[in-house]
């Protein structure tokens, strides 16, 4: 919900003033009873605190880069680029052939280097993309030779899909043992002279390799504790809510129904000898196909990019990044292109989603004009749902009064008392139309959950190994339960310093 940034603001902030009495908020505690807490961050312990808390750094990483191009996957681009802005210190750039406008295979993003700005990465991480794409990148010795200059000089490189192929194209994986797509994956791996192993995703020395899709996520977050150590993994799955439950057992070949993996199998294209499948829409058509994301100002990015990847699967759905302030949106370290101006949109929406942020939720929960949208907007769609903390949204638009409803942990049910609704402690909850998930990553499991419920259980399996949706998080952790007392503890200072001025009563 709160972007690490963030923190930044609280560290500033204590420097000059100490921070502000929690007095201003109610008390309202988290995760175990009699938890330990810490002392309050001042300008006289906050180094020593933070210090104490998070440690050094495993591996020092500066500056990372993701390789982006027309035709990369969103999710194995986009969702890394949320994972890792939570290290607050860290530069991460999108890098492109052509610094600009990037279309990635559900919504255009823009790059903020060309290949010629990098003299040198840390940490580089590079994604798959669609069968075009693929084609244009493995035969193009410009792309090759610049991947094969830039792991000279990181410290770790990554990969995730189909993006392994271009790394065992640019000659870096040999002898290696690597993850890849299970289609084909000892063959293609042979390709490589590499050595596949059926792990999600693994590393070997500096080389850190991940299925597909989602998998993504878990790398991405694998490589924070990786590189940044357990406490600040910790913080980043909470801050990112990541307790994946999925809505069945899924997302990879022997979990799915032979019928559907038999249905991949003739989407088989080969590739510069690589054998690989399309990721298509799934077989069953749903009725419903305007779907409506509004995004906003610094939402959370995954909030938005995560339905909107899994939603995409439906054949015949029309998805639209409706918004509130002009098409080019910043949100969080991404900046993104939206397809319409919500109060433009004419042409009605079947299902509207709202995610979630921080102070630009906050901002649309004062916003009549839009309150005003979403209520009229609502009287006519099947479907309306949240992410995170895009139920205070619902809420104050008078939605979810006498609703149960999920949202972010952050003092989770005095928000939803604020708003007549009862707080659910679900990864989603459904109440009639409304659909509700807890923070940020919750929104994929609802959005799988929506699909079965648009399709059937087979639509589901075939979405979820589509994406490759079997989470296996580095550590057990994404919600206060599971979370260490002190990172929690740093986490709720973290928060109420920034939220606590706008929300007290």
């Amino acid at each position: 919900m709160i972007k690490k940034y963030n923190l930044l603001l609280l560290i500033v902030a204590c420097l000059m003033i100490e921070c502000r009495p929690s007095s201003e908020l109610p008390a309202y505690d988290y995760g175990k009873p009699g938890r330990k807490k810490l002392p309050k961050m001042t300008l006289l312990n906050h180094n020593k605190v933070m210090k104490d808390i998070l440690g050094d750094p495993k591996i020092e990483i500066k500056t990372i880069g993701i390789l982006v191009y027309d035709g990369v996957n969103t999710i194995e681009s986009v969702g890394p680029m949320a994972v890792f802005s939570e290290l607050m210190s860290v530069k991460i750039d999108y890098i492109s052939p052509v610094k600009g406008q990037v279309n990635t295979t559900h919504l255009a993003i823009e790059s903020t280097k060309s290949l010629s700005d990098v003299e040198e990465l840390d940490l580089l991480l590079v994604p798959g993309g669609d069968s075009a794409a693929m084609h244009r990148l493995l035969n193009d010795p410009a792309m090759i030779e610049w991947i094969r200059n830039t792991d000279s000089k990181t410290k770790l490189t990554a990969s995730v899909g189909n993006g392994t192929f271009l790394l065992g194209k640019a000659g870096v994986l040999a002898n290696r043992n690597i993850a890849l797509p299970w289609y084909e994956a000892e063959r293609n791996a042979q390709l490589m002279n590499a050595n596949y192993r059926a792990d999600r995703y693994l590393n070997d020395r500096k080389y850190y390799t991940a299925v597909e899709g989602t998998a993504a996520i878990d790398l991405a977050l694998y490589l924070i504790g990786e590189t940044a150590g357990i406490p600040n993994l910790q913080g980043a799955m909470l801050d990112l809510e990541y307790d994946p439950q999925p809505p069945t057992k899924a997302g990879k070949p022997l979990l799915t129904s032979l019928s559907i993996v038999e249905k991949f199998r003739h989407r088989e294209y080969t590739i510069d000898g690589y054998r690989l499948v399309h990721n298509q829409h799934i077989s069953l058509k749903p009725k419903l196909t305007n779907i409506g994301i509004l995004v906003y100002p610094d939402f959370f990015t995954l909030d938005a990019i995560g339905p909107l990847v899994v939603l995409s699967q439906l054949p015949g759905a029309k998805i639209k990044l409706l918004s509130t302030d002009g098409l080019r949106l910043k949100s969080g370290r991404t900046h993104l292109f939206a397809t319409e101006i919500y109060s433009r949109d004419k042409e009605g929406i079947d299902i509207l989603l709202v995610p979630g942020g921080s102070t630009g939720t906050w901002a649309l929960t004062q916003d009549k004009k839009i309150l005003d949208w979403l209520v009229k907007t609502d009287s006519s769609t099947t479907y309306t749902g949240s992410v995170c903390t895009g139920s205070w949204v619902l809420g104050a638009a008078g939605l979810l009064k006498g609703r149960q409803a999920s949202t972010n942990w952050y003092r989770a049910g005095q928000m939803m008392d604020r708003y007549g609704a009862t707080f659910s402690n679900g990864r989603y909850t459904i109440d009639g139309k409304y659909w509700t998930s807890a923070g940020v990553s919750a929104g994929i499991d609802m959005s799988f959950a929506l699909i079965e419920d648009l399709t059937n259980s087979a639509g589901l399996e075939e979405a979820m190994l589509n994406l490759a949706y079997h989470p296996e998080p580095p550590i057990h952790g994404g919600s206060p339960e599971k979370t260490d007392d002190l990172v929690l503890d740093m986490m709720q200072q973290m928060y109420d310093y920034v939220m606590g001025p706008l929300i007290k009563p």
